[in-house]
């Protein structure tokens, strides 16, 4: 289980406190959780961030995750980043990350 530090952990304390999303018991709050973390870890770790959103059970919290994922990666790789968006299941959302990617593409086309 993957554990982050606290918001609160002041850098040079000790011992650092830790948390797991995965120990968060309300879904959506854990699903905001792991798609922070899948946000910050999506442009060095793509693949780390893609496993966060498929470990994610509902349909809602995946999306959002990934969502987030192809819109970190929409500038640097938009090829992946439209892979991940056409992975999405709601209409909506994935509508919506391929719109990102296609604003990534038509600036980088210029």
């Amino acid at each position: 289980m993957e554990c982050f530090p606290t918001p609160a952990a002041l850098p040079g304390s000790s011992p650092t406190p830790r948390i797991s999303p995965r120990s968060i018991t309300h879904e959506h709050q854990r699903a905001l959780a792991l798609d922070s973390v899948a946000g910050a870890l999506a442009a060095a770790d793509p693949n780390g961030a893609e496993r966060i959103a498929q470990s994610i059970t509902s349909d809602h919290g995946k999306g959002m995750v990934l969502h987030t994922a192809a819109g970190v990666l929409a500038a640097t790789d938009p090829r992946r980043a439209e892979r991940i968006a056409q992975s999405i299941t709601s209409e909506s959302a994935k509508a919506s990350a391929l719109a990102i990617v296609a604003k990534a593409l038509a600036v980088t086309s210029l």
